[in-house]
């Protein structure tokens, strides 16, 4: 008979030898793999097939930047400029989503949605935050910046290191400032020329306490509205005046329900812009330096466009029928001698390089 009770005793041992085999081979290979991944050697998820269209995805960096004039000003063009320079800086890693027109957030709302990290770049204009960064008061004082590059030549020494500065303390940093360009006034009442022609008009106007009150001191009346608001208001009668520049007035067709303007270049309206200082110090060094870079391309941009469209707009303008008059030296003075007792209740409220700056260009 067979004895299944032997044959049953050779099959356990050829298991436990079996067994030993392959913990004299398996042990040493587990502790090899292990230490080739503690030291880095081995990536785990690098085992696994990959899809190739997959591939470097996770590099790209998005970014989405929000502003609210329209696209063919050149605000608008350099928002666009720079997300294609950005793509092209980083070898297309870095990609700029542009929301003009205030479609993601209106000039009321925008800030604060920077903050909250719901948009990563916007370039509100200054003059809406004013009474939250007093320090830009003095960029709403009317006439004191005689041009552009005047402006420039402040903004980029330790004044405007202060300006930019002022952001820090809600946890935004300033990168640069963006301009628009130098303030005109429309009207639809009547020509606007020396101080008495302000009363009794009402002007449409930004966030801004320090453009309330120099408008007050030439005896009109202002209601804060966002931009976008601008053109209803205007067409409503429910404002009959308004100031800009002439790239917004043209490119909101503000003219097409006004009948007066006047050329006094008597106010800045910049864009710094902005970002969330938390989000900016985790991008690497590298890319920072590529926005950097691409956000001084698209401001250098913005200021051919500038010169560019303010001539065509001015002769369209004149085409479809608006009055133009420009200040005469003699009315620029009266203007500047009417709204000089501003200089002073700003200064009061400005760190000293700042105040010393605001009592050196006060009109005499």
């Amino acid at each position: 008979l067979y004895d299944y009770t032997t044959k049953g005793e050779a099959d356990r041992m050829r298991l436990r030898t079996l067994a030993t085999g392959a913990a004299f081979v398996l042990v040493p290979l587990t502790l090899t793999v292990f230490l080739l991944i503690f030291l880095g050697r081995i990536d785990p998820a690098g085992a696994l097939d990959r899809d190739p269209e997959q591939e470097g995805l996770e590099a790209i960096l998005t970014l989405r930047m929000s502003h609210v004039v329209a696209e063919n000003t050149p605000k608008g063009q350099a928002a666009r400029y720079f997300a294609r320079r950005a793509a092209e800086l980083s070898g297309g890693r870095i990609r700029v989503e542009v929301f003009p027109n205030g479609a993601l957030f209106s000039d009321i709302s925008e800030l604060d949605a920077l903050r909250r990290g719901d948009v990563d770049l916007i370039a509100p204009a200054a003059s809406n935050w004013t009474d939250r960064y007093i320090e830009w008061q003095v960029l709403d004082l009317p006439f004191i910046f005689r041009d552009l590059d005047d402006l420039n030549a402040v903004l980029n020494g330790p004044l405007g290191t202060l300006l930019k500065e002022a952001p820090e303390r809600d946890g935004l940093r300033t990168l640069l400032f963006w301009h628009s360009g130098l303030k005109q006034i429309t009207t639809n009442v009547r020509p606007v020329l020396l101080p008495e022609d302000f009363r009794g008009l009402v002007f449409r106007r930004m966030q801004s306490s320090t453009i309330a009150r120099y408008l007050e001191l030439l005896g009109a009346r202002t209601v804060p509205a966002p931009f976008n608001q601008t053109f209803p208001l205007l067409e409503k009668g429910m404002v009959n005046s308004e100031e800009n520049t002439l790239t917004n007035i043209y490119s909101k067709k503000f003219y097409t329900v006004q009948t007066d303007l006047t050329l006094s270049d008597h106010g800045y309206l910049g864009y710094p812009v902005l970002v969330n200082d938390a989000f900016w110090r985790r991008l690497s060094p590298d890319d920072r330096a590529i926005l950097l870079k691409a956000l001084e391309e698209a401001g250098a941009y913005e200021l051919r466009l500038i010169r560019e469209l303010e001539a065509r707009a001015l002769k369209e303008m004149a085409a479809s029928g608006l009055r133009i008059h420009r200040l005469t030296a003699d009315e620029r003075t009266a203007w500047e001698q009417a709204v000089a007792p501003l200089y002073d209740e700003v200064a009061v409220r400005m760190p000293p390089p700042l105040r010393a700056f605001v009592e050196a260009r006060k009109p005499r």
